[in-house]
């Protein structure tokens, strides 16, 4: 983070000018301002932290002051920029102040390498053309129970998919050479091609809009995280295709999930016909007894397809009613 910002400052300083890097501790924070003597043009001020957004380097790619607010986000902290033609440019990082002592507790820390242990491998992608956010999301997943691979866009997670199946896919939208919505369409492809197990997708982006989350859900993507994603809900969405069955109804869980299998079959089938009344109230029954028997995920996309019924493209509702058909033959239970 402080790599980059420095690296920025000196770029963008005068010739024959100092840049200054301070720290300050004040209260149960710590700020950090690296300052130079040059000023960022008006036009630029409000895209400083964008990423791509760069002004007057050559071979600049404009990730560097993204990047920096990105990683102090994640520690829940903040950048910010200052910037005249009077007082030059300084960066401010405000990040916690760790506490001054830290004794660990070897029981919390046997527990938490046993929980490790005895937890099922998971292979993720992760695809983002950033390193540091790629560095980033490698860092929020810990290995094991995740085996973690990269990628650096989307033709390039489609080899890496090729190569060895991912359980789950972390999923930058905006890339070169292939977006992330291309790459959801087409991962999504190759899933049913070959009959591999369904693997979450989570669309991470910096864009909050609507349109776009929608877009990016109805590429394939099950999931969709804001940058910076908290790391405790990456890691809860990376399992979301785990069921915790009540033990109550272990018994009658093969029935439950035949009837719901049948039902499923029946989707296409009502589209077929333009029965799009039926379609939906299918969707809205196994929505509800989905999240009774605790499949979280099925129960979600189910009401999705709920509202989607009547107005939704009839292929578009059709693949994702599969989905979710063969979410049912790979789904742990425990």
């Amino acid at each position: 983070m402080l790599a980059n910002l420095v690296k920025n400052a000196i770029e963008a300083a005068p010739d024959a000018s100092v840049v200054s890097v301070t720290f300050e501790a004040v209260d149960d924070a710590l700020f950090t301002r690296v300052h130079n003597d040059g000023a960022v043009p008006e036009g630029m001020r409000p895209r400083f932290f964008q990423k791509y957004a760069t002004f007057g380097k050559s071979g600049g790619m404009g990730l560097g002051a993204y990047s920096a607010r990105l990683m102090a986000r994640v520690q829940q902290g903040e950048a910010k920029l200052e910037t005249s033609f009077e007082q030059g440019t300084t960066v401010t990082v405000s990040l916690g102040l760790a506490p001054e002592a830290f004794v660990s507790d070897p029981e919390v820390e046997q527990h938490s390498r046993v929980a490790v242990k005895t937890s099922a491998q998971r292979r993720v992608l992760i695809v983002d053309d950033d390193e540091f956010n790629r560095l980033v999301f490698r860092r929020s997943l810990p290995q094991p129970p995740f085996q973690v691979e990269e990628a650096v866009n989307g033709r390039a997670a489609l080899e890496a998919a090729r190569r060895a199946w991912p359980d789950a896919v972390l999923l930058d939208l905006e890339m070169p050479v292939m977006d992330g919505f291309e790459a959801a369409r087409r991962l999504r492809d190759l899933e049913r091609e070959g009959r591999r197990g369904r693997c979450v997708i989570v669309a991470i982006s910096s864009n909050d809009e609507a349109a776009v989350v929608e877009r990016a859900l109805a590429a394939g993507c099950d999931h969709y995280l804001v940058k910076p994603a908290p790391r405790e809900a990456l890691l809860k969405l990376l399992d979301a295709d785990a069921v915790s069955l009540d033990p109550d109804l272990r018994a009658s869980l093969p029935a439950f999930l035949a009837s719901r299998r049948k039902m499923l079959d029946e989707m296409p089938e009502a589209l077929a016909e333009a029965d799009r009344a039926r379609f939906r109230r299918i969707a809205h029954k196994l929505a509800g007894s989905f999240s009774l028997y605790g499949f979280a995920w099925a129960a979600a996309q189910c009401r999705e397809l709920e509202r989607a019924a009547e107005q939704g493209d009839a292929a578009d509702l059709a693949k994702r009613a599969a989905a979710v058909r063969g979410h049912l033959d790979t789904v742990n239970v425990a």
